[in-house]
């Protein structure tokens, strides 16, 4: 993938031309315009599907997939629930025939990682456990856990909706033994970001202190693989925080 740089707008009109394309004068998809310098070889457009593009001069042809970095977003995370081992299903029984497929009896209240735990596992001896669902910026994402793991786990990615959760294999009947499933503290970002540094401004508003509060630095985690941070490195998530997220994102094809 080639980063070449370009600022947030609808066109690009002056500037360093040619060179910026690593010599290949063409664009191809999948590279990422990076932020503030600008080409006279390029300018954004969009096709009659609706889909972000750049028209590459060189070549006249619309190059698709392209990704814009360096755009700066807000994330709200308003009245978050506090981490809950059972938001999501509560004691869901493991026995019968495989697959089992779990009842959901609520969604994550923010897109965030979830939690499992086996109550009990006398009758299991090893298991695999699939999550499936959607992120904050709208793909379909997968986890699966198995034994190996342990009989507690969460998810590295952060759930907007959870659309199943399935024992797909089990050794031993399951007769007895059960499984929760709730909501950490990893909040997902609804845009891609590349570096922990694109996370500049974290704030925090606690019903209990009732002010907003500075949230920045060692207080959060950022993942970029997952574009997640993690609100509970400075102090446990409180019912009914507002946590509000500043950074450099990038929007167009993932």
């Amino acid at each position: 993938m080639t980063a070449l740089n370009q600022p947030p707008g609808v066109a690009i009109e002056t500037g360093y031309g040619d060179d910026q394309l690593n010599g290949r004068g063409s664009l191809k998809p999948n590279d990422i315009i990076a932020n503030n310098i600008w080409t006279n070889n390029l300018k954004l457009t969009e096709d009659d599907s609706n889909t972000l593009g750049v028209y590459d001069q060189a070549t006249g042809a619309i190059v698709k997939n392209i990704k814009m970095r360096g755009i700066r977003f807000v994330d709200n995370f308003i009245g978050v629930l506090a981490a809950v081992a059972t938001l999501i299903r509560t004691g869901n029984t493991l026995a019968g025939a495989t697959p089992v497929t779990f009842t959901i009896d609520a969604q994550p209240d923010v897109p965030r990682n979830l939690t499992y735990a086996f109550v009990s596992h006398a009758q299991i001896t090893a298991y695999t456990l699939v999550f499936t669902g959607v992120d904050a910026r709208g793909n379909i994402i997968t986890d699966t856990f198995t034994q190996a793991t342990g009989w507690t786990g969460a998810t590295a990615q952060a759930y907007a909706t959870v659309t199943s959760i399935i024992l797909t294999a089990r050794t031993g009947t399951g007769i007895g033994d059960t499984c929760n499933v709730g909501v950490g503290s990893i909040l997902g970002l609804s845009n891609d970001i590349v570096s922990t540094t694109d996370v500049y401004k974290v704030v925090r508003s606690s019903l209990a202190a009732g002010l907003a509060a500075d949230y920045s630095g060692a207080n959060v985690t950022v993942a970029t693989a997952k574009s997640t941070v993690d609100v509970s490195t400075g102090g446990a998530i409180i019912a009914g925080d507002k946590f509000t997220i500043y950074y450099l994102g990038m929007t167009g094809a993932t």
